[in-house]
């Protein structure tokens, strides 16, 4: 890359990143494979979450990160007094496919599993994501930001 090629790259970063700051949007970033968009505009605290959302959320859990929390990012497939069921290695959200099993574990929850007021089953977008297959529905108290849309 040139000298003026990285000073033009420098510039359009500083332009879309001041551009943010003053329109006062927020972005969160993935750094995971679990889940496809890299950029999320990060939706107003008071929006209702919504099925197909991306939702920000710390977990601390013994096979992550040798148990210190962590912040994840997955999708809703399931909201509150839905039933998660698993049939044949296939998982459903009212019937609806959200996931097949992931290869190299067991289900570990007791299903079916209806989900109680102000819970989520969230999901990666592949099948070995470390998600609510693994560590059960997250409360929405847990949740701390949103995004319906991404780059």
């Amino acid at each position: 890359m040139t000298r003026l090629q990285k000073s033009m790259a420098l510039l359009g970063a500083s332009v879309f990143v001041v551009s943010l700051l003053l329109l006062g949007q927020k972005i969160g970033i993935n750094a995971s494979t679990s889940i496809e968009p890299v950029v999320f505009w990060l939706e107003d605290d008071s929006a209702p979450l919504m099925r197909g959302d991306y939702v920000f959320f710390p977990l601390q859990h013994p096979e992550l990160m040798q148990g210190q929390e962590m912040v994840l990012i997955k999708r809703i497939a399931c909201l509150p007094l839905e039933t998660v069921t698993r049939d044949r290695g296939s998982w459903t959200c009212n019937g609806l496919e959200i996931g097949q099993d992931r290869n190299f574990d067991p289900p570990r929850l007791q299903l079916p599993l209806v989900l109680q007021p102000g819970e989520f089953f969230l999901v990666g977008d592949h099948n070995q994501s470390f998600d609510s297959r693994i560590f059960g529905p997250v409360a929405h108290e847990k949740i701390f930001a949103h995004s319906r849309h991404w780059l």
